[in-house]
């Protein structure tokens, strides 16, 4: 009994060491996250040949770093060497890649699991290399804190649209607040509230009034707070002008009746 015992463990061992020599030979298990960034990062093929060329020796052996030279990765990746050197500074340059040792020599690498400070950048080719034009664009941390502020910003300005409405207009309701937040998408924040300063100031207290002005605005090209002001000045202007105008009118007919 005890000799069964021992084989059924000795071939339990056994199996395990199979499926781990499976597990080694067959397969590179790569962080989800790395994966994930990949597919968003905005990398030439051959940027993306030459990660996933680093991925496949490290974590298909389970090291942390390989060495290899430009001129095995060039052949690895089937490129040109010099363009291999250039497309691998910029993995380098952009924090995707880490290196160790001298440019142009054999050096360490491995893919940097720090995916915050990615920095990703696109190259238009002509005639395989000759002409390149690199932009770099946004980190992938710093397109979420931008997603972050975005959000953020528009709570606020809804936020002080509202509280406005609510003090010189009337209760908002469902309705106004779905019309308000409509206007933000598409009008700033000074000229809503110029809005709703005027509609108060003629004491028409009702988003119709509110988004009658802002059209009348819209139809006569007006964007910005400085040119509606100035429009708001010419039609007090003419308003004057055409009050004084009666005003002179009913003296003379009066004078017309003596």
């Amino acid at each position: 009994m005890g000799n069964g015992k021992t084989n059924v463990k000795g071939n339990a061992m056994q199996d395990n060491e199979k499926t781990k020599a499976i597990d080694a030979e067959n397969f590179t298990k790569c962080p989800n996250k790395i994966i994930d960034a990949l597919i968003t990062a905005r990398l030439t093929g051959t940027q993306f040949a030459i990660v996933m060329l680093i991925i496949r020796n490290t974590y298909g052996y389970r090291e942390e770093y390989c060495t290899m030279s430009i001129s095995y990765i060039a052949k690895a990746v089937n490129a040109d060497i010099r363009w291999v050197g250039k497309q691998l500074q910029e993995l380098i340059g952009g924090n995707i890649v880490i290196a160790f040792g001298e440019p142009g020599k054999t050096r360490s690498l491995k893919v940097n699991e720090n995916i915050e400070l990615w920095c990703y950048s696109t190259t238009v080719l002509q005639d395989y290399g000759v002409k390149t034009h690199v932009t770099m664009v946004l980190k992938h941390h710093q397109i979420k804190k931008e997603r972050k502020y975005s959000s953020s910003n528009t709570r606020t300005r809804e936020g002080e649209i509202f509280k406005l409405y609510e003090q010189n207009i009337c209760p908002l309701s469902p309705v106004v607040i779905d019309e308000l937040k409509d206007l933000l998408q598409t009008h700033s924040t000074e000229l809503i509230k110029l809005a709703i300063s005027e509609a108060a100031k003629a004491n028409a207290r009702s988003i119709k009034y509110i988004l009658g002005i802002i059209r009348n605005w819209d139809n006569n090209g007006i964007k910005t707070v400085e040119a509606a002001q100035l429009a708001i000045s010419q039609h007090k202007n003419t308003s004057e002008r055409k009050s004084a105008q009666n005003r002179t009118t009913d003296i003379y007919e009066g004078y017309n009746k003596l």
